[in-house]
């Protein structure tokens, strides 16, 4: 059994050892060849031709749009996630007012703060975009 062993170990290291494998060389030739490509590719690239993309058009402050857009669609959010608490009060008890007024005036104050700030989010960032001409455009999600 230990023969065997000894045998098989021999076989597969000496099959490991002759198979073929790709030299050092060869696949540092293949790295330099990528290399030369891209440094041809750069070389026929004008920087003039940087001109003409318009990703974003006119678009100023992108990130500071992308976080105001992010509020207003959270506050869109938890206004809608209030108001399904509202209309599960009324599931729940006939009479949601009498039966809980502390939650009932807190989802009320809470509902008519946050659309109160949401709209007047909405009107000054559209105004300070239409100020600065920043072209941002600051719609309410549709849902």
């Amino acid at each position: 059994m230990g023969k065997r062993i000894l045998i098989g170990s021999m076989l597969v290291l000496t099959l490991l050892l002759l198979m073929p494998s790709i030299p050092a060389v060869q696949q540092k030739s293949i790295e330099e060849g990528r290399y030369r490509e891209l440094q041809e590719k750069l070389e026929t690239f004008k920087m003039n031709d940087l001109k003409d993309i318009d990703v974003l058009g006119n678009l100023k402050y992108p990130i500071l749009q992308f976080f105001v857009i992010m509020f207003i669609t959270l506050r869109t959010f938890q206004i809608k996630f209030l108001m399904n608490i509202e209309s599960l009060l009324y599931l729940i008890s006939d009479k949601p007012y009498e039966d809980m007024p502390n939650l009932w005036n807190f989802l009320f104050k809470r509902i008519y703060f946050l659309f109160e700030t949401y709209a007047v989010w909405i009107v000054f960032w559209q105004a300070m975009s239409m100020m600065f001409d920043w072209n941002w455009s600051i719609e309410p999600p549709n849902n």
